[in-house]
């Protein structure tokens, strides 16, 4: 037995530097907290949010010119009361056209 520990310090002694290196190696990949792995996942994580900064980007430019489009046209303004408010003119009348299961239902308002 005790010759068996003599070898494997032998061994270590002569194989320092490889030794070492793996050993900085395994604790760099698995153990530390700035590991490869944390910082793989890290990575990626950041690489979503930059996906939905872009998106919300987007959406804030679309939505900035919607603004801008009822800020300085009533014709814009009308459209939009139209269409998602179902506002009227006086003595007009507006019929919304529901699809649902398939079958088409009318609804006079």
């Amino acid at each position: 037995m005790a010759s068996k520990i003599r070898l494997f310090w032998q061994f270590i002694a002569l194989h320092k530097y490889a030794v070492t290196i793996l050993l900085f190696l395994m604790w760099m990949t698995f153990i530390d907290d700035n590991s490869f792995l944390v910082n793989y996942q890290r990575h990626s994580e950041i690489q979503d949010l930059q996906e939905k900064i872009d998106d919300y980007q987007q959406q804030y430019q679309i939505y900035s010119h919607q603004v801008e489009l009822l800020e300085n046209d009533p014709a814009a303004i009308e459209k939009k009361a139209r269409e998602q408010y179902y506002m009227q003119r006086a003595n007009e009348d507006v019929f919304v056209i529901q699809h649902t299961g398939g079958e088409m239902a009318a609804t006079q308002q």
